[in-house]
Parts: structure tokens; C-alpha cells; sequence
């Protein structure tokens, strides 16, 4: 016969597992730190003055150990700059994470630029919902994660 301490035991322990499982890859800690400090605006599209309007879309998988795996860009844009090797890059960074979150991902990274009156040109770009939601019908496997913004300083151009 089981002891009530012994069966509160059992549930305290239920409850912590679940509360440990259901925080989701966006919610870790170690990824948003490493995503954000390892993605950088591309300095030759700084160089450039290449200022991209378009959200860039990387899979990758995460296996049982925890480790990135089968990184791929969806759509690669403007790829003489950079933009896709930044996020590769920032992703291979990563350290090892739990294996809960074993699975396969879409990692939406936005490179805006913010000219020298203040303005961030970020700020007016559309919403990326309808190429989220085309994805979301392409790549119904993968857990599409929020989308992170790139911020470099780009000296404006004069006409």
C-alpha cells in the first residue's frame, strides 16, 4: 500500500517534470542568449549599405543529445552578404541543448538597419505572417519559432 508521503512525493515529482517539458525552445534561456549575441548584421553588407527587406528562414533539427543538426536556409537572399551564413553560423554556436526539445524547427531572422536620423526602416516593414503561414502548410513538421531582429547601423546614402 502506497504512504500518502510516498504518493505526494509522486505528484510533487509529476508536476515538476511537466513544468520542466512544457517550456518550449523559444523560452530557453541559452538559446535566446546565444541566438542574440552570435547573429550579427553581415559587415560586408554594412560595408555595402545593403539594406535586405526580407526575413530569412533557416531549418534545422535538433536530435536526441540535444545537438543542431541538418541546418538549411529556405530562402536565401542576398547570399553575397552574408545574411544566411549569420544565422548558420550563430546556430552551430550553440552549446548542447536539452534533449526534450528534440525536433525539427524554422528559425524567421528579420536584418534591419537603423540610419543615422534614428529611424529604424525595420519598423515599417510588413508583417511576415502570410510567408508563416505558407511555411507553417509547407513545413507542417517543423515548430516555427518567433521571429528575431537584426539591428545594424547603416549610414544613410545621398542622392
Amino acid at each position: 500500500m502506497l504512504k500518502v508521503s510516498s504518493f505526494l512525493g509522486l505528484v510533487l515529482c509529476a508536476l515538476f517534470l511537466k513544468t520542466q517539458s512544457s517550456v518550449t525552445l523559444d523560452q530557453d534561456p541559452v538559446f535566446a542568449t546565444v541566438i542574440a549575441k552570435q547573429i550579427r548584421y553581415p559587415p560586408q553588407a554594412i560595408d555595402a549599405k545593403v539594406d535586405t527587406r526580407s526575413v530569412i528562414y533557416t531549418q534545422f533539427r535538433i536530435d536526441s543529445t540535444g545537438h543542431i543538426q541538418d541546418i538549411k536556409t529556405l530562402n536565401p537572399i542576398a547570399t553575397d552578404y552574408g545574411f544566411d551564413q549569420q544565422i548558420k553560423q550563430g546556430l552551430r554556436h550553440l552549446p548542447p541543448l536539452k534533449p526534450a526539445y528534440q525536433g525539427e524547427y524554422m528559425l524567421p531572422v528579420r536584418f534591419v538597419s537603423a540610419h543615422s536620423k534614428g529611424e529604424t526602416k525595420g519598423d515599417m516593414l510588413p508583417s511576415s505572417l502570410a510567408t508563416d503561414e505558407a511555411l507553417r502548410v509547407g513545413y507542417a513538421s517543423h515548430v516555427l519559432l518567433t521571429e528575431r531582429r537584426i539591428q545594424a547601423s547603416i549610414p544613410m546614402l545621398r542622392k
